[in-house]
């Protein structure tokens, strides 16, 4: 967005893979890129192209990637997090040793145009049946924005679940982590369990599987109607109240430090 990155990244092996299907990059390759919104604002020319290990990375081409502070030190921690959840998707482990694929660039057009016109008003629509790629387009959009901000980064989900003797769900916990952070999307236990302790284990359990993934801090949302006492028990608490939710509700926002 600024002009400083003129390089990125990638697993070796996540080019050509079942999960991505992204092509090899190719010296002399053009590619468009967007705003936010789709619109094209620049179209990109790779110039290079090399593989290395991820520890013979260096600061010179971590410095092109202009993301963070611009440091080896950072590049280092924020794309050791990333490749590690990649790794995951592929099946297979990171290391140091991991081979990646260094790709460089140069910005060869730019359109100012679209930003540039005064009073433009846009032509809208609204679908309230969305489908699910222009759900997702957005998502992948709003994501890559991040990304230049903070780095690489992605969330991946978990669910820790108990069942009974014929195989149904009597219990479970569902969980996203990302950025540091654990998001409990949904924790639920049967009626006729409660009160066991049940929801307690399956919070510590996903907050232990968190830590292991490298997250400092959890977050999630409940109501006044459910239990926000249970979470108050296990050391979160809330930071945000939406009031008058659905009249005479209250959805309460609530954090915990992990370590």
């Amino acid at each position: 967005r600024q002009g400083k990155k003129t390089a990125t990244c990638g697993l070796k092996k996540w080019y050509g893979s079942e999960a991505t299907q992204d092509p090899y990059p190719e010296i002399g390759r053009l590619e468009v890129v967007t705003d936010w919104y789709g619109n094209p604002t620049s179209i990109i020319k790779t110039v290079d192209v090399c593989e290395k290990k991820f520890n013979e990375v260096t600061a010179e081409f971590a410095a092109l990637e202009g993301e963070g502070d611009l440091s080896l030190e950072w590049w280092q921690r924020a794309h050791r997090e990333y490749f590690s959840n990649a790794c995951m998707k592929l099946g297979i482990r990171f290391s140091e040793e991991i081979m990646l694929v260094l790709e460089k660039f140069v910005v060869v057009y730019r359109s100012l145009t679209f930003f540039k016109k005064k009073g433009l008003k846009m032509k809208t629509q609204v679908d309230f049946c969305p489908p699910e790629k222009e759900i997702k387009f957005l998502e992948k959009k709003l994501l890559q924005y991040n990304r230049s901000e903070v780095g690489p980064y992605e969330y991946d989900h978990f669910i820790i679940k108990s069942l009974d003797d014929s195989g149904s769900m009597t219990a479970g916990i569902h969980c996203r982590t990302g950025g540091g952070w654990l998001y409990i999307e949904s924790l639920w236990v049967d009626e006729d369990l409660r009160g066991r302790g049940m929801g307690k284990q399956l919070l510590d359990q996903a907050e232990e599987i968190a830590v292991q993934k490298n997250c400092t801090r959890a977050y999630l949302y409940t109501y006044s109607f459910q239990s926000p006492g249970f979470y108050e028990k296990n050391g979160y608490r809330v930071f945000g109240t939406l009031e008058h939710f659905c009249e005479k509700h209250s959805k309460l926002y609530m954090k915990k430090k992990l370590v």
